[in-house]
This record gives structure tokens, C-alpha cells and sequence, in this order.
């Protein structure tokens, strides 16, 4: 697999900007030099880990490359990131050819990788592979075997953090560094990374554009900025993004399904928003012979996402029928109890109105009873007052006369009788005022 080819694999988070893809930088100020500087010094330093450091950087042919037969994954490693001369005395590195992605994937066992050579692999990456483009390749090839998979992404992290952007932050995991702000256990972390590790190098970006803009005709002739194109750049981002969400998903800071969305987000971002039919029917065929491509194991994931999704869907729409038959009958009972409501308003309204009627007829009743103990209060006054007068002055006085007419010695009944029907008259009199 060629360079270029590989480099088509990286997730896109930072949009392209073709303006200068093919261009060299212009040397800028002192930051952009200080970052190539580094670099070799770096490079050099790695140099002087091992006594036989001279050894691993050997005149070799490409022949003999080829021919060597890997057998361990530092053995990969040191073919991969450790640069060697050509016959022409200059420093290439190693491509990642389909030949080492094949032992590449029969490793089973990681093996002990010394601390000496690891920091030389590290140191060695900024120069063999300043994209992190065959970085990102060797993470996805291992993803199959767990122990394997530890091991590469280790050094990922750990070469990442030493020749990223930020590389001056001293960093030792620049991802959990970059999660700090948030716990681990957050959905929301890869969101964030994707986030602060864009807007880093959208900064850089933006500042490497400046700098030619003002050194823009200036002879660069001896310029070693070759690996800080804006559009060297981006790519390096996409590939560390890509290792940032296996590294995730790996680690288990994140859901599988949550890193599978930001995959595809990406992926999604790299195309032109338009559905070309032709286009997916020759992608599929082209991976009909591809049995471990993955895409069949996509296709399932998604086919399973969408069959789930349906499922929902019908349960939702389920549930929903079943809410707006509780809603119909809701409504048919709140107009039932509406109109029992104003029924009971109107029999209310009548209640109300009988109650102030019996209470007016009970106000007019007290006055009525009042007026009446008046009025009889009265009448008992003038029955008491005539009925004194009748027994006192007309009953009585006849009655005395009548008796001492008859205890004479010669009793006078006519006069005794005559006053007895005076008294009968004034009786028969008053009993008729009486009965009134």
C-alpha cells in the first residue's frame, strides 16, 4: 500500500483548504523553525540510545527489505519508524507495504518491546512519519487481537504526545490530558477531544497561513518546513483523531456505538452531502472479495440499527395509538363531565335562587311573626284592660246588688233578678267583642 494511498484512510475533522497542498511554506518566525528543529534534534537523539544505533540506520536496497522475513512486532516497528540510507546516502523510511500489513495481522503475541528501543521508535516518528498516516494504519490493522492492540496504541499515544501540535504542553497521554475538564465517564468526551484537538489545529493552521502571508515571496529554497503545510497538518489531525477514538473506544472511556457515530460523522463531513446509487454499488462490489474488509460487519451493525430502529418505531407508534385512544376517551369524558358540570351549574343557580327566595319568605315571616306579637301583645293588653273593667264595674256591682236585695228579711227578687240580667247583657256584650 503506497503513501498516498494510505493517507486517504485518515478521518476528516478539519475541512481542506487545497490553497497550499502542493506548496512548500515559507519559513515563518521562529516558532515554525523551532518545530523542524526539534524534530532532528529528536531524531538525533534517538540516534544515541543504543550502541548499535549506526547498525539500524545501514546502507540497505529495498531488495533486501523486501526479502527479510517479520516475524515480531518490534521487528515491524523498527522497519516502520526507524529511517535507513539508500544507496544515494539519503535518510528514507520504510512504506507500509501490503507484505507488512500481512505479518503485520498474523502477530499473535506482542512480545516484550525494550524501553531504550521504544524511545527510539517514538523519537524516530516525527521524521518516518510526520503525518502519523502508517501511526494511524498499524492502530487499525492491530484491532483484532486485544494484547496486540495494547501494546500499538501505547506507543501511538506516546508517540502522538511527543510530536503533536501541542507537543510543548510535556503531555505523557495527550488524550487524557485533553479529557481533563471532564470525567471519563462523560458521553459527551469524545466530543470534546474531537473538539479541542480541531480548534489546536485549526490554531496552528490559521498561524502557519499568516506566516506566508508575510514571508510570501521569499526565497525557501533551503527551507525545511517541508511537514508543516497547513495541508500536512490536516492530516495529521485526521489520523490523530483516528487514533483518538480507537484509543477511546479501546480503553472503554467511551461506548462502541458512540465511537462507531464519530467514525461516521467524519466520513460523513468528507462527502459532497449527495447520494450517488452507481457509486455505493461499485464500492460494494469492490468489497465482495474482501471477506475480512469489515463491511459486511458494517452493513450487519447498521441493518441491525435499522431493523431496532423500526422495532421503536412500531412500539412507538403502538404506544402513540394507544395515547390518542386514552386521549379520544380523555376528551369524550371531559365533555361528558362539561355537561354535568353546567348541569350542576344550572341546578346550583337554581338552588341558589329558591335558597334566597325561602330566605326572603323566612325574612318576611320574622317581620310577619313580629308584627303579630305586636299586635297580640296589644290584644292582650285591651282583653286584660276589658275584661277587668267587664268583671270590676258591670259584674261584680250587680252581683252585690242582687245579693243584698235577697239577704234581706223580706228578699226582693224582682230587683235581684233585674240586676242579674243587667249583669247577663254585659256579659253577652263583651263575649262577642272577645270572639273577635
Amino acid at each position: 500500500m503506497t503513501e498516498n494511498k494510505i493517507k486517504k484512510t485518515g478521518i476528516l475533522s478539519l475541512k481542506r483548504d487545497r490553497d497550499h497542498a502542493d506548496r512548500p511554506v515559507i519559513p515563518a518566525a521562529t516558532e515554525t523553525e523551532s518545530v523542524i528543529a526539534e524534530t532532528h534534534a529528536e531524531f538525533d537523539k534517538s540516534e544515541r540510545f543504543s550502541d548499535n544505533a549506526s547498525s539500524d540506520v545501514a546502507v540497505s536496497s529495498s531488495k533486501a527489505n523486501d526479502a527479510e522475513k517479520i516475524k515480531s512486532l518490534e521487528s515491524i516497528l523498527n522497519q516502520l519508524f526507524i529511517p535507513v540510507t539508500n544507496k544515494d546516502g539519503k535518510v528514507r523510511a520504510s512504506a507500509l507495504t501490503q507484505a507488512l500489513q500481512s505479518d503485520l495481522k498474523r502477530i499473535q503475541q506482542p512480545g516484550r518491546i525494550p524501553n531504550e528501543v521504544l524511545e527510539k521508535l517514538v523519537a524516530s516518528v516525527g521524521m518516518s512519519d510526520p503525518e502519523f498516516n502508517k501511526l494511524s494504519q498499524i492502530v487499525i490493522l492491530t484491532q483484532g487481537n486485544h494484547e496486540v492492540s495494547k501494546v500499538v496504541l501505547d506507543f501511538a499515544v506516546k508517540a502522538l504526545s511527543e510530536h503533536w501540535v501541542g507537543k510543548h504542553l510535556g503531555y505523557s497521554n495527550l488524550f487524557l490530558s485533553e479529557a481533563e475538564p471532564l470525567s471519563l465517564s462523560n458521553p459527551g468526551i469524545l466530543a470534546h477531544l474531537t473538539r479541542s484537538f480541531s480548534e489546536r489545529y485549526e490554531a496552528r493552521i490559521t498561524s502557519i497561513k499568516e506566516q506566508l502571508k508575510q514571508k510570501e515571496g521569499s526565497d525557501t529554497s533551503s527551507s525545511s518546513l517541508r511537514s508543516l503545510t497547513p495541508e500536512h497538518l490536516r492530516q495529521q489531525c485526521e489520523n490523530l483523531l483516528t487514533i483518538c477514538y480507537l484509543w477511546a473506544v479501546e480503553t472503554g472511556k467511551c461506548d462502541v456505538k458512540i465511537g462507531i457515530e464519530a467514525f461516521k460523522k467524519c466520513i460523513v463531513e468528507r462527502g459532497d452531502g449527495l447520494v450517488n446509487e452507481k457509486k455505493i454499488c461499485g464500492f460494494l462490489a469492490s468489497q465482495v472479495s474482501e471477506s475480512r474488509s469489515g463491511i459486511a460487519d458494517t452493513l450487519s451493525f447498521y441493518d441491525e440499527l435499522l431493523s431496532s430502529a423500526r422495532d421503536k418505531q412500531q412500539g412507538a407508534e403502538s404506544i402513540n395509538e394507544q395515547l390518542e385512544r386514552n386521549l379520544n376517551k380523555a376528551e369524550a369524558e371531559k365533555v361528558q363531565l362539561t355537561q354535568q358540570v353546567s348541569a350542576l351549574q344550572q341546578e346550583i343557580e337554581q338552588l341558589k335562587a329558591s335558597l334566597n327566595q325561602v330566605k326572603t319568605q323566612s325574612e318576611e315571616q320574622v317581620l310577619d311573626d313580629k308584627a303579630l306579637r305586636v299586635h297580640l301583645k296589644d290584644d292582650v293588653s285591651k282583653a286584660k284592660s276589658r275584661a277587668f273593667n267587664l268583671l270590676n264595674e258591670e259584674v261584680m256591682e250587680p252581683l252585690r246588688l242582687s245579693l243584698n236585695a235577697l239577704q234581706r228579711e223580706k228578699p226582693k227578687v224582682e230587683i235581684a233578678a233585674h240586676q242579674i240580667d243587667l249583669v247577663l247583657e254585659s256579659i253577652e256584650r263583651e263575649l262577642t267583642w272577645f270572639k273577635k
